[in-house]
């Protein structure tokens, strides 16, 4: 589907509206050198990250604070959503509660 947004139903369909497989291939790939590449970035799953490494004393708490400073995508903590944090909260105080 992303290849059809991307380049336009149109174009790599032939005249029985089946997929043209050449024209699809030249479109993909004429532009390789033109493509976008990504920066690579550090991301991490907080919470468990934190059970696997801090827990199991792979990794000090301070260590574990700075590499979690340092990474530009956090999967739970948003300062501009945290829903995510809440939910999290309200699941560990549910699942205290039923113990």
């Amino acid at each position: 589907m992303g290849v059809f947004f991307y380049c336009g139903r149109h174009e790599i369909l032939d005249e029985n509206e089946n997929v043209d497989r050449k024209k699809l291939k030249e479109i993909v790939f004429e532009n390789k050198d033109k493509l976008k590449k990504f920066k690579p970035f550090k991301a991490m799953a907080e919470d468990t990250d934190y059970y696997d490494r801090v827990k199991t004393k792979k990794v000090s708490l301070i260590k574990w604070i700075f590499q979690a400073l340092s990474c530009k995508c956090l999967y739970i903590t948003n300062l501009r959503d945290m829903k995510p944090v809440y939910s999290k909260i309200d699941n560990i105080i549910k699942n205290k509660i039923k113990k």
